[in-house]
Protein backbone atom coordinates (compact mmCIF):
# COMPACT_ATOMS: atom_id res chain seq x y z
CA UNK A 1 0.00 0.00 0.00
CA UNK A 2 2.78 2.64 0.65
CA UNK A 3 3.81 2.07 -2.78
CA UNK A 4 0.23 3.99 -4.12
CA UNK A 5 0.85 7.28 -5.72
CA UNK A 6 -1.68 10.66 -5.30
CA UNK A 7 -4.52 10.30 -7.33
CA UNK A 8 -3.77 11.02 -11.20
CA UNK A 9 -7.02 10.20 -13.16
CA UNK A 10 -10.49 10.73 -12.64
CA UNK A 11 -12.35 7.23 -14.26
CA UNK A 12 -15.89 8.12 -15.62
CA UNK A 13 -18.41 5.10 -15.79
CA UNK A 14 -21.31 4.36 -18.16
CA UNK A 15 -23.82 2.48 -20.01
CA UNK A 16 -23.51 3.92 -23.47
CA UNK A 17 -20.11 6.06 -24.48
CA UNK A 18 -22.82 9.26 -24.77
CA UNK A 19 -23.10 9.22 -20.85
CA UNK A 20 -20.41 9.31 -18.36
CA UNK A 21 -20.53 9.59 -14.40
CA UNK A 22 -17.83 11.01 -12.66
CA UNK A 23 -16.34 8.94 -9.93
CA UNK A 24 -15.08 11.16 -6.69
CA UNK A 25 -11.21 12.62 -7.94
CA UNK A 26 -9.64 10.22 -5.11
CA UNK A 27 -11.08 6.86 -6.35
CA UNK A 28 -8.36 6.36 -8.78
CA UNK A 29 -5.30 5.76 -7.54
CA UNK A 30 -2.49 4.73 -9.65
CA UNK A 31 0.21 2.17 -8.36
CA UNK A 32 2.83 0.27 -9.46
CA UNK A 33 0.96 -3.02 -9.81
CA UNK A 34 -1.63 -0.97 -11.61
CA UNK A 35 -4.68 1.12 -11.20
CA UNK A 36 -7.06 1.11 -8.84
CA UNK A 37 -10.41 1.94 -8.66
CA UNK A 38 -11.64 2.89 -5.26
CA UNK A 39 -15.44 2.82 -3.94
CA UNK A 40 -17.11 2.57 -0.33
CA UNK A 41 -18.31 -0.92 -0.75
CA UNK A 42 -19.60 -3.65 -3.99
CA UNK A 43 -22.85 -2.15 -4.26
CA UNK A 44 -21.76 1.55 -5.37
CA UNK A 45 -20.10 -0.26 -8.11
CA UNK A 46 -23.83 -0.45 -9.58
CA UNK A 47 -24.68 2.34 -8.96
CA UNK A 48 -22.11 3.57 -10.99
CA UNK A 49 -23.92 1.90 -13.88
CA UNK A 50 -20.56 -0.52 -14.55
CA UNK A 51 -20.30 -3.66 -12.51
CA UNK A 52 -16.61 -5.13 -12.98
CA UNK A 53 -16.11 -8.83 -12.36
CA UNK A 54 -13.02 -10.51 -11.65
CA UNK A 55 -10.69 -11.27 -15.05
CA UNK A 56 -12.58 -9.45 -16.97
CA UNK A 57 -11.18 -8.28 -20.48
CA UNK A 58 -11.73 -4.73 -22.04
CA UNK A 59 -10.65 -3.32 -25.10
CA UNK A 60 -9.63 0.27 -26.04
CA UNK A 61 -10.70 2.10 -28.56
CA UNK A 62 -7.08 1.34 -29.92
CA UNK A 63 -7.56 -1.97 -29.78
CA UNK A 64 -5.35 -2.35 -26.43
CA UNK A 65 -6.29 -4.46 -23.60
CA UNK A 66 -7.53 -3.34 -19.78
CA UNK A 67 -7.73 -6.35 -17.35
CA UNK A 68 -9.51 -6.32 -13.76
CA UNK A 69 -7.16 -8.27 -11.97
CA UNK A 70 -8.78 -8.52 -8.76
CA UNK A 71 -11.78 -7.31 -6.43
CA UNK A 72 -11.13 -7.11 -2.87
CA UNK A 73 -14.02 -7.33 -0.37
CA UNK A 74 -14.73 -3.99 0.45
CA UNK A 75 -15.16 -3.32 -2.86
CA UNK A 76 -11.69 -1.86 -4.75
CA UNK A 77 -11.16 -2.75 -7.98
CA UNK A 78 -7.40 -3.27 -8.91
CA UNK A 79 -7.56 -2.63 -13.48
CA UNK A 80 -4.66 -3.22 -15.15
CA UNK A 81 -3.29 -1.25 -18.43
CA UNK A 82 -0.62 -1.40 -20.25
CA UNK A 83 0.32 2.45 -20.63
CA UNK A 84 -1.01 6.09 -20.37
CA UNK A 85 -1.88 5.93 -24.05
CA UNK A 86 -5.50 4.07 -22.66
CA UNK A 87 -5.88 7.49 -20.94
CA UNK A 88 -9.13 9.25 -22.84
CA UNK A 89 -10.45 6.02 -24.76
CA UNK A 90 -13.37 4.36 -24.87
CA UNK A 91 -13.25 0.75 -23.64
CA UNK A 92 -15.48 -1.51 -24.06
CA UNK A 93 -16.61 -4.72 -21.46
CA UNK A 94 -18.74 -7.28 -22.01
CA UNK A 95 -21.20 -5.70 -19.26
CA UNK A 96 -20.81 -1.76 -21.14
CA UNK A 97 -18.21 0.99 -21.70
CA UNK A 98 -16.44 2.71 -19.88
CA UNK A 99 -13.72 5.91 -20.59
CA UNK A 100 -10.43 6.66 -19.15
CA UNK A 101 -10.07 10.39 -18.36
CA UNK A 102 -6.81 11.91 -20.00
CA UNK A 103 -4.19 12.53 -16.67
CA UNK A 104 -3.51 15.93 -18.34
CA UNK A 105 -7.27 16.61 -17.75
CA UNK A 106 -7.02 15.58 -14.45
CA UNK A 107 -4.16 17.80 -13.47
CA UNK A 108 -5.55 21.13 -15.13
CA UNK A 109 -8.72 20.60 -13.08
CA UNK A 110 -6.27 19.84 -10.02
CA UNK A 111 -4.34 23.01 -10.99
CA UNK A 112 -7.67 25.07 -11.01
CA UNK A 113 -8.71 23.81 -7.20
CA UNK A 114 -5.76 24.54 -6.38
CA UNK A 115 -5.61 28.01 -7.83
CA UNK A 116 -9.15 28.82 -6.49
CA UNK A 117 -8.21 27.81 -2.95
CA UNK A 118 -5.30 30.59 -3.09
CA UNK A 119 -7.72 33.11 -4.07
CA UNK A 120 -10.48 32.78 -1.19
CA UNK A 121 -7.36 32.76 1.18
CA UNK A 122 -6.17 35.61 -0.52
CA UNK A 123 -9.65 37.40 0.01
CA UNK A 124 -10.18 35.97 3.20
CA UNK A 125 -6.96 37.69 4.24
CA UNK A 126 -7.84 41.05 2.59
CA UNK A 127 -11.97 40.74 4.16
CA UNK A 128 -9.86 40.29 7.94
CA UNK A 129 -7.08 42.88 7.41
CA UNK A 130 -10.04 45.83 5.73
CA UNK A 131 -12.14 45.03 8.96
CA UNK A 132 -8.69 45.27 11.22
CA UNK A 133 -8.02 48.66 9.76
CA UNK A 134 -12.15 49.88 10.00
CA UNK A 135 -11.71 48.84 13.85
CA UNK A 136 -8.32 51.33 14.35
CA UNK A 137 -9.97 53.92 12.20
CA UNK A 138 -12.98 53.53 14.01
CA UNK A 139 -11.71 54.21 17.38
Amino acid sequence: MRRLLLATAVFALSLTPSFAQEVKKNDMIPSVEGMWLNVQNAESLSTLFYKWTQNEVCMTKIGGTITVAGITDDGRVLVLYRNEQFSGTIVRCPNGTAAFISTERWFAAMDEGRQQTIKQEEAKKDKDLARELLKQFNK
